[in-house]
Formats: structure tokens, sequence, C-alpha cells
């Protein structure tokens, strides 16, 4: 997935995500990273990939056997001879046909396999990789698009191994013995084949080149539809609150147009190769039928071979309008391939890792300055070090970056500059799978996933027993909501928790981060949405656990300073630490205002 390319966000779309940009109309029409790319999938069967290439030596070979046994009957009826042999010929003629259907049906299943096998691991490793690139990669990139590109790019990409073999075997095969037996015929009339195929090269490599930059804008635009459509579906509510339907639509309808002009242009490309490649063979024929002619006149050949010379060359027409369509319909593989390792290339999963011994114990901010569009920094000139045991209250006004010094502090976002140091080691050289492992985090608009409460729970640890799950519910003050709930822990909350309340999510949330065993626990807003009461028996749990973690909790509610030791301020994008006290006044101050 690795690319040495560089790899850059365009968000300059009028809907501000990502594409991939890459000016085709300069490249072969053979790209050979795309092929290192197909290769290092396809190795994997090489066994299989033995056994096509020696069943397509044998269609190959029937195909000539077929204009051989053409070029005996003819001379039969021509000039007469041994009727047991043209019996012979005809038989040779029939079982061959028989064998060759039989082998192309064999070789296309072996084909399909390959096919199907390399697509589930190119999808795997990218679904793979998707996850292990950053924050900043997918807030430009809509969740849509990316389904998109492990569906129908992967697909595309991994069909690249079909028309590879095809183009590069298969039909170059069955060609070269086809040729091959018109030359013992008659060389003459073998080299008026021959002398077509370079213009016939020319127009696939003009075409071709037109064609990828058409496949690459035809999958751009239907990553967006696609990306567009999930993003109403997922915001139904909204859509429907606003009473955004038709716009909706119209949207939709704008974008299908897009698409349909793309297509449009694509078909057009594919389509003139086939004509070419007819008028041609049907030059090649006629030119033969001019010399045939002369040379019968004069006695230097005889009716069968030009007979297997026509027969040959009307085989010769499907291999090679079937190579043009190919070598053009390629372009639609190498344009996805280079997709795929776009969105791949960001995953930095492969570099040397240093790993994290033992819990967290401190967690240092040096000259931290962050942001998000690499232009306005949200804060800058960040220091800060926070211990184990302490409980932190981040405090500040909506928009000053509370969240987003809780995603940098998490690793889910990279600085602009500065570093972050976790037990003295930067954030950046760890293994951010095993450091994340020891943080629980509660944001702000917790995502469940449809199925069950203990499912959603045991999301946070694998392992967990049942009574761990329990108790990570009961930690959590889930237990009134159990009991209330028919199907108890086991009630599916449906998709992104929409079946339970606000609070209720974000219990289930926090009982997710509590029931593995964690050294920092980052809260966003975790009692926003709870009465008094469940507030404050939440923060006591807090309170309980605080003594073994780092706890750093945001929130624009004062009961949160009565259960800190310490509380930063975000302001103006930078902070300052001030007492709980001072921060409480503050809160209460901004929220008198606010009712006023």
């Amino acid at each position: 997935m690795r690319t040495k390319t560089e790899h850059k966000f365009n968000v300059s779309r009028e809907d501000g995500s990502a594409t991939y940009l890459r000016d085709c109309s300069r490249s072969t029409i053979i790209d050979r990273d795309a092929l290192r790319f197909l290769w290092r999938h396809a190795r994997l069967y090489r066994m299989k990939l033995f056994a096509v290439f020696v069943t397509t030596i044998f269609i190959a070979a029937l195909a000539a056997i077929m204009a051989l046994a053409t070029k005996h009957v003819v001379d039969y009826f021509a000039v007469g001879g041994d009727t047991g042999k043209m019996f012979f010929w005809l038989t040779v003629a029939v079982v061959g046909v028989v064998l060759r259907g039989g082998i192309e049906i064999w070789n296309r299943q072996i084909m399909v396999s390959i096919h199907a096998r390399i697509e589930q691991n190119v999808r795997l490793d990218l679904y793979e990789v998707i996850h292990n690139n950053s924050m900043d990669f997918h807030s430009h990139i809509r969740t849509g698009e990316l389904a998109n590109l492990m569906g129908n790019d992967v697909q595309h990409a991994a069909g690249g191994v079909v028309e590879v073999y095809s183009v590069v075997w298969q039909y170059p095969a069955v060609m070269l013995c086809l040729l091959g037996v018109m030359f013992y015929f008659n060389p003459l009339l073998s080299l008026m084949g021959i002398i077509l195929f370079p213009l016939l090269g020319w127009c696939i490599g003009i075409v071709g080149r037109r064609a990828r930059n058409a496949e690459r804008m035809f999958m751009e635009k239907q990553g967006q539809m696609v990306g567009m459509m999930v993003e109403s579906l997922t915001n139904i509510r909204q859509v429907k609150a606003f009473g955004q339907e038709p716009r909706q639509r119209s949207v939709l309808s704008v974008k299908c147009e897009e698409l349909i002009v793309c297509v449009k242009k694509v078909v057009l490309l594919k389509s003139v190769v086939w004509p070419v490649a007819e008028i041609l063979s049907g030059m090649a024929i006629a030119g033969m039928a001019v010399i045939a002619y002369y040379q019968l006149e004069n006695g230097t050949t005889s009716p069968g071979a030009i007979a297997g010379c026509l027969a040959a060359t009307i085989a010769l027409k499907k291999p090679t309008k079937a190579i043009s369509s190919t070598l053009v319909g390629l372009q639609r593989s190498f344009s996805a391939i280079h997709r795929i390792v776009w969105a791949g290339g960001f995953d930095e999963s492969d570099r040397q890792l240093n790993s994290l011994n033992g819990s967290i114990e401190n967690i240092t901010l040096e000259n931290v300055v962050f942001s998000y569009d690499g232009r306005v920094n949200l804060f800058r000139n960040v220091n800060l070090k926070l211990q184990k045991g302490e409980r932190v209250a981040l405090v500040g006004s909506s928009g000053a970056g509370k969240t987003s010094l809780l995603d940098v502090i998490a690793g889910f976002y990279p600085c602009r500059s500065g570093d972050v140091y976790i037990n003295g080691q930067k954030l950046v050289d760890l293994d951010m799978k095993a450091f994340r492992m020891q943080i629980g985090v509660v944001s702000q608009n917790p995502l469940l996933f449809d199925t069950s409460i203990e499912a959603n729970i045991r999301y946070g640890n694998d392992s967990a027993e049942p009574e761990e799950i329990m108790a990570a519910a009961r930690r959590a003050g889930c237990s009134e909501m159990l009991e209330r709930l028919s199907d108890g822990i086991g009630t599916i909350v449906g998709e992104r928790g929409c079946r339970l309340s606000g609070g209720e999510r974000k219990r289930v949330a926090l009982a997710r981060a509590l029931v593995r065993p964690i050294s920092v626990l980052l809260l966003d807003e975790v009692t926003s949405e709870l009465d008094p009461e469940s507030e404050e028996g939440i923060l006591n749990v807090i309170d309980s656990l605080a003594q073994d973690m780092l706890v750093i909790n945001v929130s624009h509610r004062p009961a949160i300073l009565k259960h800190c030791d310490r509380s930063i301020l975000i302001e103006g994008g930078l902070i300052f630490e001030i007492s709980p006290d001072e921060a409480l006044i503050r809160l209460e101050g901004d929220r008198a205002l606010s009712d006023e």
C-alpha cells in the first residue's frame, strides 16, 4: 500500500472533501507502478497462475491446429486426395473446438478464483490502513467516499489481474500461434496481417491515455455521489427537521448528471477502439485476398493455404479486438489502483515504533501548535505537564479548543509543531495501538454500534468477562437504565445508538472506557446530559478511579470543579492554569450571561 509519491489533500472542491489528483495524459498506457501493485497480491497464487499459463498454451495451440485442419480439408475439396485424411482433419477440428471450449471454461474459473482472492486481500489491506490513518485524513474525506473506495475501486483494481493476464499472455499467445501458422502457410500473406498491428497500437495508445483520465474522473464523481448519499442518510434527522428532502434530491440529481457525463466519455473512448480494430482487420483481409488472387493465378500457393490463412486471420479478429478493448478497459484498473495507493499512503504503520513499557505516568506538551487546516492555529505554544493521579478540568468558551487538545493528547491529530511526550518518549514515535490501549475516551457525542449494550461495552475489551462488563456498567451509572430496559444489557441500541437517549449513550460509552485497565481517562462533556444526582454519582466513581489514573475532564458544568485537583483555562489560543475556585467563578459567570 505504500508509495513514494507525494500525497496531499485537495480540498478546493465546493463540498470540501479530498480527491486524488493525477494527470495521466502524458503517462504510458501500461502503468508499471500499477503492475507492481497487482503482482504483490497475485504472487501469492503462483501455482494457480502457472496452471492458467499452461492451459493458455493449449488454447493457443488448438486455435492454430484448427487453422491447419481448415487448410487440409480445403485442399482435399480443391485438388482431391485421401478421404481418410479429410475425415481425420475434420475430426481434429471438431475435437479441437470441444477441447478448447472446455479448457477455456476451466481457465476462466481459475482466473475468477484468483480475482476474488486478490479483491478480498486488497480490500482487507485497504480497510486496515484506512483505520491506521490519522483523524486528519478522515476529517477530509467523507465516509461514503471511503466506502466507495473499498467497494467499487477495489473491485476494479483487482479486475486488473484478469485484464493484465489477457493482455500480456492469453491474447498474445493465441495471436502468435495463429500468425505462426499463417507464416507457415504463406509468408507474404502473414506479413499483410502483421503490418497493421503498429497502427492499431498507436490508436490504442492515444485512446488509452485519455481513457485513464476519464476513468479517474468517473471514479471521483462516483465517490462524491456515494459520499453525499451516505452523509444525507446519516443526518436524516436534520434533513427531515429542516424539510430539505427536495434539496437533497436536487443535489443527488446534479451528482448523477455529472456521473452520466463521465460515463458517456468513458464509453465513447472504449467504443472507438473496437471499430478501428474491425476496420484494420477488414483491410488486412482485403489485402490478403488481392495478394492471394495473384498468387493463385501464378500457381505459387494452394487454395488450402489461402483458406488456412483466411481462417487464421478471421480467428485473429477476436483476440485483436479483445486486446484493444481490454487495454483501454485496463485504464480503469490502473486509476483505481492509484486511488487505493493514495489512500493507503497516509498510513504510517510500517514505521519503526517504540513500545510503551508500563502504565502512563505522565504526559508532557512542549510548544504544541495545532491547526485543522494548516493555516489558522487553534492554539499555540502550549506547554503542559500532567501526572498520573491528577484530576484535571479543561475549561473555556465554546470553540476555544478543549476537545481539540484532548484529540492531540490522544494522538488522533498530529501537532503542527511542538511535541507530545508520554513518559519522556515522543508520542509520534510510540506504537499508537499499545498507547491507546491505556486510554479511555468518552467523546462529547459518543457513537455506539448497532448491537447490544453488552457488545458495545465489550468493544473496549474483547477479553472482558461478563462480570467485568456488568461491573463497568455499574461504575458508569447504567444500573437504573438496565433495570428499566426489557432486554437489559442485551438491548439492541440501533445505528449510532439512536434508540437510547443522549445521557444513556454517554453512560454506555463511559462503561466501554472503564471495562479495560487504563492509565488515562479523557472525558468530553460526559455529564452534560445527566441530571445532577446521576452526575454526582459518576463524578464520585471517577474520583475513586483517579488514584490510579490521570483524568482529564472537559465540561461546562460547575460540578466537575468540585472533583478536580487542577483546572486549565484555554482562551485566545493560549492556556492558563487557574485554581478550581477561579474556574468555578468563570463558569458561573458564563452561565449567568447565557441566562440573560
